[in-house]
Formats: structure tokens, C-alpha cells, sequence
């Protein structure tokens, strides 16, 4: 596959370059699976990226939900719980065997971590799964992910004076982390400036020539 290749949808490329998925095994319509491939379905087609931020507010959701916890100490079932009961013990032997061998209430990272990680880039087969895991139905699912896109989207900016000076700290050494904390501006602004700059677009070019 070209480097060219990546500025395609998912859905683009597979078709370009004919590589498309095998056969799946006969899913019983309602089910975790049909929803999971539902979710991959309408992902390769997407054009557009879904924040972390989204997500993660859609999984801690529906994690309360089902009482479930999110971080790694706790008593509390995770999400990777929950799937070891309602998805097929046979797909699970095949994809995902550490949830089947993992002990009550132990984490699983790559999988329970999508519910609390924003820095972590975890696959999409992962975050469908846990998605599916935890909703109902793919309509639900799709609703709360554009809510809580929209949510965010719609988030009042942070003063410009916190924000250039947050970047001024990044751009001397400071982690975003620590630059975020010293001057009360969220990682995710700082992530989204970042993003912005790599672009190259005026609206981060205005702020780092002032900052």
C-alpha cells in the first residue's frame, strides 16, 4: 500500500487495492458481534476521525451504566468482565483469549483501558468491541458519540493568555501535562493546538506567533 493511500477512508483503500475481510460466521442479528460488526462496518466508512474525548466520555457512560469501573485498582467488574459473559466463548478463543483466562475484576489493558486512556491509540476492533459490549443497539451508540462530539466541540475555549502561555511552558521542555496543570488549560486544548499546528493552519500560526 502507497503512502497515498492513507489519505483515503478506510472503506477507499480496501477498495483500491482489493483487500477485503474474510467471511465471517453466521451472527445472530441483535447480538455483541452484530453490533461490533456493525459499528466496523460504518467506520470504514467514515471520513472523519472520532476524538478520544468522545469516546472515552460514551465509554465512562456506559460503564456507570452497568456499575462498572474504569481504572485498574478496584473491586468492580470491567469492561473486559462483562464481555468474557456475553460475547461467544469460540470468537473470544480466537480474538481476544487473555479475557477468557483473566481472573474476576482483572484489568485487561488494551481492552479496559479504552474506558480511561486519551494518550494510549487504541484500535478500532478494541474500541468497537467495548462499545458493543456496553450499548444496546448501534443507533444508541452512534447517537452518544455525536452528542458527546458535539459537547465537546462546542466547549468554550480557555483564555488566550492560559493558552499561549501553556504553549510557551510546552515549547521550554514542559510535558502537556505539567504545562496544562501550571496554567489551567486542559491536555486536550493543548492536543488540539498541536493538531492544528501539524496542519498548518492560521488559526495555530496566529497563536504561536504569539506565544
Amino acid at each position: 500500500m502507497t503512502p497515498d493511500a492513507y489519505q483515503w477512508s478506510p472503506m477507499a483503500a480496501m477498495v483500491m487495492f482489493g483487500q477485503t475481510c474474510r467471511d465471517v460466521a453466521t451472527i445472530e442479528p441483535g447480538s455483541v458481534l452484530d453490533r461490533y460488526a456493525g459499528l466496523l462496518d460504518r467506520w470504514m466508512h467514515r471520513t472523519t476521525a472520532m476524538p478520544c474525548e468522545a469516546l472515552n466520555r460514551v465509554v465512562q457512560d456506559g460503564c456507570s451504566k452497568h456499575e462498572l469501573r474504569v481504572g485498574q485498582a478496584g473491586k468492580r467488574e470491567l469492561v473486559s468482565d462483562l464481555a468474557k459473559r456475553t460475547v461467544p466463548r469460540d470468537w473470544l478463543e480466537r480474538h481476544w483469549p487473555e479475557i477468557l483466562t483473566k481472573k474476576h475484576a482483572q484489568y485487561v489493558a488494551k481492552l479496559d483501558g479504552v474506558a480511561k486512556d486519551r494518550h494510549v491509540a487504541y484500535t478500532g476492533p478494541s474500541c468497537a468491541l467495548v462499545l458493543a459490549v456496553l450499548f444496546d443497539s448501534l443507533e444508541e451508540i452512534d447517537d452518544r458519540l455525536a452528542a458527546a462530539h458535539a459537547a465537546i466541540s462546542q466547549s468554550k475555549d480557555p483564555h488566550d493568555e492560559s493558552l499561549r502561555a501553556a504553549i510557551a511552558a510546552f515549547k521550554h521542555g514542559a510535558s502537556l501535562q505539567q504545562a496544562g496543570r501550571a496554567h489551567g488549560v486542559t491536555v486536550g486544548h493543548l492536543e488540539r493546538w498541536l493538531r492544528l499546528l501539524a496542519q498548518g493552519t492560521a488559526e495555530s500560526a496566529s497563536i504561536v506567533a504569539c506565544a
